[in-house]
Order: C-alpha cells, then structure tokens, then sequence
C-alpha cells in the first residue's frame, strides 16, 4: 500500500502545560461547528441549572460531572476524534472555577476562539488575495 502525505493545515496546541489539540484553525467547517457547539454546550448547562434547582450538593455535583462527560465528548466531535479533551485539560472539569473568575470552558472558548478568528481572517484574507490576482 502506497502513503499519499499532504499538508492538511493541522497546527498543535499545548493546553497551558499539559495536553495536546489538533485542528486546523484555517477550516470553515470547524469555525461553524464551533459556533454550534458554543450553543450546545449552553444549552447543557442550562439543563443541569434546571435539574439542580431542588438538588442537595450530592446530586449536584453528579449533575455537574454529566454535564462535563458530555460537554468534553461534545468537543471531541467539534475538533476531531484525534483531540481529547478530558486529557488535554488534565482532567479538570469544564465546570471548575479558574482564579480569573470564569470557569475552564468560558476560558478555552475565549482562548480557541481567538485561534479560530485569527485562522478564519487568514483563510479569507488568502481567497481575497487570489481573487485579485485573478482580476
């Protein structure tokens, strides 16, 4: 069997120290997923506020680990099944409060974001360029 070896943009990132993503930050198809996994994930987040209205702590610390197996199986599927995310987040909840006072996901959605924004200008900025030199 022969090898057929091409560049498919893949760019790593560290997760501050420990895990590793792969994605191509470049790819329209994953900024769309993105943006839908974003509503998903709040809509899970909703649900698991609404379950635990009554919930004594026990319940709601189950609630807020279900909700975080399936916000990281969620994101795996956003980015491709080589990620995953409970590794690179070195098993810290999405859910866990950071020193900034935003929780693990608010911070990796901000932060992938970025990366995405920034891989999506490059790519229109690239299309742009080849239109006009077409013209």
């Amino acid at each position: 069997m022969e090898k057929l070896e091409l560049d498919v943009g893949l760019q790593e990132y560290v997760i501050s120290g420990g895990g590793v993503l792969r994605f191509n930050p470049a790819d329209p198809a994953l900024y769309g997923r993105f943006a839908a996994g974003q509503a998903a994930l709040a809509k899970l987040e909703q649900e698991m506020l609404e379950k635990a209205k009554d919930a004594d702590p026990q319940t709601l610390l189950e609630l807020m680990e279900q909700v975080d197996t399936r916000a990281k199986a969620l994101l795996n599927d956003v980015f491709g099944s080589g990620n995953d995310f409970h590794k690179a987040l070195g098993g810290v909840s999405l859910l866990a409060a950071c020193r900034n006072g935003k929780t693990v996901a608010e911070n990796l959605f901000e932060a992938l974001g970025k990366v995405l924004e920034k891989g999506t200008q490059q790519l229109v900025d690239k299309k742009l360029a080849q239109l006009g030199a077409q013209l």
